[in-house]
């Protein structure tokens, strides 16, 4: 009972992660917040005893992802630019891609 109580609350600080990540215009939070939901979904997978891929997701995802990320920032500025808003189009796009994938992995 306690695994699920705290898979599910990972699970909802993934969601609340991601959808931070998407609304910040500052690339250095967002650098910030994709480390911290790569060392989240590293406590889900030695959760769910898979320590040797929560080893790599912490070292890669969280580790040299963020100090590469860190090393743009030097090149790029800090705010992204104000931009037509595309949001809604890669959303759909998403969404749709993920559901004809799930229909088409189910079994008949």
């Amino acid at each position: 009972m306690a695994s699920l109580i705290i898979d599910v609350f990972l699970l909802v600080l993934l969601v609340l992660i991601a959808v931070m990540v998407v609304r910040t215009c500052n690339l250095y939070a967002v650098i910030v917040m994709s480390g911290a939901y790569s060392l989240t979904s590293a406590a889900i997978f030695v959760n769910l005893d898979a320590v040797d891929v929560a080893f790599t997701e912490a070292a890669v995802g969280a580790g040299i992802s963020t100090i590469l990320f860190l090393a743009v920032m030097a090149y790029v500025p800090a705010d992204e630019k104000p931009g037509l808003n595309r949001n809604f189009l890669a959303g759909f796009i998403s969404v749709s891609y993920t559901h004809l994938r799930a229909h088409e992995t189910r079994e008949d």
